[in-house]
């Protein structure tokens, strides 16, 4: 369950979180949230560590992750290392076009 609670911060302040959180895919909420749950020590929930395992495995998107745990980016960077989870990675299949396109375009810049 979620509670609303109403904050008063100047223009400027209010207009450069706003900015911030557009440039970074998240909200002026989720960022206190994130700050908040850092400054407390709140221990995340057991469905919070099952999307964090399903996401470092890849079984869930990056965005998928975030919106379910109502959270930015780089809170999600944090709270995979603060579990000790790995980045996920891509898997082979969808890699290996990715590596050989590369190397072709690498080669065909060296060629001009």
């Amino acid at each position: 369950m979620m509670q609303n609670i109403t904050i008063g911060i100047n223009n400027s302040l209010f207009n450069a979180a706003q900015n911030y959180a557009t440039q970074h895919n998240t909200t002026i909420s989720q960022i206190i949230q994130g700050y908040l749950a850092q400054l407390t020590g709140v221990k995340p929930s057991q469905a919070e560590i099952k999307t964090l395992e399903r996401f470092s495995r890849c079984e869930i998107t990056r965005l998928e992750a975030m919106k379910t745990l109502d959270i930015d980016y780089s809170t999600l960077l944090d709270k995979l290392g603060q579990r000790g989870l790995s980045l996920p990675s891509l898997p082979p299949e969808t890699l290996q076009p990715m590596v050989e396109n590369f190397v072709r375009i690498m080669k065909e810049a060296q060629e001009r």
